[in-house]
């Protein structure tokens, strides 16, 4: 059973995938990414990729941990416009 916050997890693209795509060891995401492309569900996904501690390993919403990283960056600074 899927608890109500993550019922979106049921919709997404990736169920019933080899798990290896998601884990890439080679660093070859290629097939996960074009997933996630088309998906759903792709921004809940990236959401919880992003805002959960610690932050889930693989790939998520098309992300890998470093441009997650990146992702974190920007949520938290705050844009501001030029004078």
């Amino acid at each position: 059973m899927i608890p109500e916050d993550y019922e979106w997890m049921a919709q997404g693209n990736c169920r019933g995938k080899p798990t290896a795509w998601w884990f890439p060891v080679s660093g070859d995401a290629a097939a996960a990414r074009a997933l996630c492309e088309q998906c759903p569900v792709k921004s809940p996904c990236l959401d919880y990729a992003v805002t959960n501690k610690p932050a889930p390993m693989g790939i998520w919403a098309g992300t890998d941990e470093r441009e997650r990283t990146a992702i974190r960056r920007e949520r938290r600074t705050p844009l501001t416009m030029p004078a």
